[in-house]
């Protein structure tokens, strides 16, 4: 990575609870602009790949709005004792594990999302796993 893409972190708060507050991996990409470069556990109103403006706060960056979309949409599986990560890194999609079988997918407009959520949905139809959903691009897999 050169030096001028070095990552930073940047705060955002949550929606669901708004004392709340999220910390992300971001590139610069100029000025007060940066890349989403990790995919939200808790915040659904931005997704991998967004650029948005943040403003330092206390010395620290905090996201002030979404500049532009990157198409991707944020899906939250909760699997404490199935092995999802796996099937979704064969099918090249970005994953990150969180605390206690946590895992965020990020599902972009090329994702296979009709068979993801037939497959996810036998899960939970099992009581194996639970889904929610984070920030939906047009089209995502919940529309």
């Amino acid at each position: 990575m050169s030096p001028d893409r070095s990552p930073e972190r940047i705060t955002i708060r949550t929606r669901a609870h708004e004392s709340a507050s999220e910390e992300l991996a971001a590139l610069p990409a100029g000025g007060n602009a940066f890349v989403v470069d990790s995919i939200p556990f808790l915040d659904t109103t931005v997704a991998l790949g967004d650029i948005v403006a943040c403003v330092e706060v206390e010395g620290r960056l905090h996201v002030d709005k979404v500049l532009l979309r990157g198409g991707n949409s944020t899906l939250r599986i909760h699997a404490p004792e199935v092995d999802v990560v796996s099937p979704l890194l064969n099918l090249g999609l970005r994953v990150e594990q969180g605390p206690a079988g946590l895992v965020a997918v990020a599902l972009g407009p090329d994702a296979p999302a009709h068979g993801l959520e037939e497959w996810l949905g036998g899960l939970v139809d099992q009581g194996l796993i639970r889904v929610a959903y984070g920030y939906q691009a047009q089209g995502g897999p919940a529309h």
